[in-house]
């Protein structure tokens, strides 16, 4: 007997499959609204304007934990924010708390930064602070201290912890932002920061500045199961009752 989830996942790379294809031939729908990616390609155009920089913590998650999904999805932000800071001149900093992941960033940095930057300059922009949590955490404070770093953007795998650094971002007056699959971590940067991304928010802020085909076809298919299953409960109520 068929496993009736395996009629959604087909049904999901029908409709993910479809949309791209629409993509890739220019016939682009449109996003519904999401009002903090509005929120945040407002901020980082201020930030790009004044010249100021940007630090993005990337967390502690290794590619080749459970949590690969989460830092993969922080790589892509890192990668997208840094080609619109090229406008600015004023390249964010990045910082993790796990080895394979640095690997990962300080070579996602310079990709994005065109290969323009030295070697000097991308140590300097790519920082490992620790790897213990809170060694992580004190070094991303002492990181982003500084007049000219505007945004404190929280990605990837992190812990409860990550509060500390939002504090000592908003003792800065720096703009706080940020989104993390660890449902503690989520819980304090909703009550902390001034932008927070839940849920699939957290995996498509990258959507949020730069329009891929990819992302913008997995959006539309999300949208599109979640009517279809809002449709199905409504139709079982409705049949539930004209049974009674």
């Amino acid at each position: 007997m068929v496993d009736p989830a395996l009629y959604l996942v087909f049904l999901a790379g029908l409709l993910m499959g479809g949309y791209y294809v629409l993509e890739s031939r220019g016939r682009q729908r449109p996003f519904r609204i999401v009002p903090s990616f509005a929120r945040l390609r407002r901020a980082v155009a201020i930030l790009v304007e004044n010249g100021q920089s940007a630090q993005v913590a990337l967390g502690q998650g290794s590619i080749l934990a459970p949590q690969a999904g989460s830092s993969l999805a922080a790589l892509e932000t890192l990668a997208g924010l840094s080609r619109l800071c090229l406008a600015g001149d004023s390249p964010p900093l990045a910082s993790s708390g796990d080895g394979s992941l640095h690997l990962l960033i300080t070579e996602a940095w310079r990709v994005s930064q065109g290969f323009r930057a030295s070697a000097k300059r991308t140590n300097r922009q790519v920082i490992f602070p620790g790897a213990s949590p809170f060694s992580y955490i004190a070094g991303a404070m002492l990181a982003q201290q500084g007049e000219d770093v505007a945004m404190s953007l929280i990605t990837g795998s992190q812990g409860p912890e990550v509060g500390l650094l939002v504090e000592a971002a908003e003792r800065n007056r720096a703009f706080t932002a940020g989104g993390s699959e660890h449902l503690l971590a989520q819980a304090v940067l909703v009550g902390t920061t001034r932008l927070a991304f839940t849920g699939e928010e957290y995996f498509a802020m990258n959507a949020g500045w730069k329009r891929d085909r990819l992302h913008a076809a997995s959006l539309h298919t999300q949208d599109a199961l979640r009517l279809l299953i809002i449709a199905a409960i409504l139709l079982g109520g409705i049949l539930t009752l004209v049974g009674k």
